[in-house]
C-alpha cells in the first residue's frame, strides 16, 4: 500500500522495524555506508525520528525549511530497499512517498504531483520502464524520473531516450542520488 513518510503513518512503520529488519538492511549496505547508516538508524530510532513530520523541518532540527521540500515517489517491489531509500531521503529533508509497483505508483501520480520518481526497473505489476512510458503520456507536469537497476536490461542511453534523468546501478550511491534529486529543482 502506498505510504507517505510523515506523522502517524511513519510512526506505525517505525514500530514494525525490529532486529530482523535491521539485519536485512545490513545485507544491502556496504562498507562505510553500512556503518554510517547503522549508527544513524540507531540514533534516530532512539530519538523518535519516525514520529515527526521530517518533511517540514531542516535536518530534523525543528527549523522551518526555506523552500518547499522536493517530493519524491520511491518505487520498488523489495520492501527493505524501498524503505531504506525512503529513510535516507527523509533524513535529507525530502518529502517521500512509497509504492510497491509501477501500477501502484501510477495511481499515486494520478492524484498528486511529484517532483521526482525513483523507480526500480524490474518489478511485477508494472516495471519501471512501463511506469516511465506512462508518465511520458501524462498531460500535466511530469516528474523527473530516475531508474534504478541491478541488471543490464537497459542502457543509460536507452533510459535517457525514454525520458529518464539517469539510470543508477545497485548498490546505489545515496549521496549522489540525493545530490541529483536536489539538482532537479533547477530543471524545467
Amino acid at each position: 500500500m502506498p505510504r507517505s513518510h510523515s506523522g502517524e503513518a511513519a510512526g506505525r512503520k517505525h514500530q514494525e522495524w525490529g532486529g530482523d529488519k535491521v539485519d536485512e538492511l545490513d545485507r544491502y549496505l556496504v562498507g562505510g555506508l553500512q556503518r554510517k547508516m547503522r549508527s544513524s538508524f540507531d540514533g534516530l530510532f532512539h530519538q523518535g525520528w519516525m514520529g515527526q513530520n521530517r518533511g517540514t523541518t531542516e535536518k530534523g532540527l525543528g527549523r522551518p525549511m526555506a523552500k518547499k521540500p522536493i517530493s519524491v515517489l520511491v518505487v520498488d517491489d523489495e520492501p527493505v530497499l524501498r524503505e531504506l531509500v525512503a529513510f535516507i531521503l527523509v533524513d535529507r529533508g525530502f518529502e517521500v512517498w512509497e509504492a510497491e509497483s509501477g501500477d501502484a505508483a501510477f495511481e499515486l501520480l494520478q492524484g498528486r504531483n511529484f517532483d521526482v520518481v525513483v523507480s526500480d526497473v524490474r518489478m511485477p505489476n508494472g516495471s519501471g520502464i512501463d511506469l516511465l512510458l506512462r508518465i511520458n503520456q501524462m498531460e500535466r507536469r511530469r516528474p523527473h524520473v530516475f531508474l534504478v537497476s541491478g541488471y543490464s536490461e537497459i542502457s543509460l542511453e536507452e533510459a535517457r531516450g525514454l525520458g529518464a534523468i539517469d539510470l543508477l546501478n545497485k548498490p546505489v550511491d545515496y549521496d549522489s542520488l540525493c545530490l541529483a534529486i536536489s539538482q532537479c529543482r533547477h530543471l524545467p
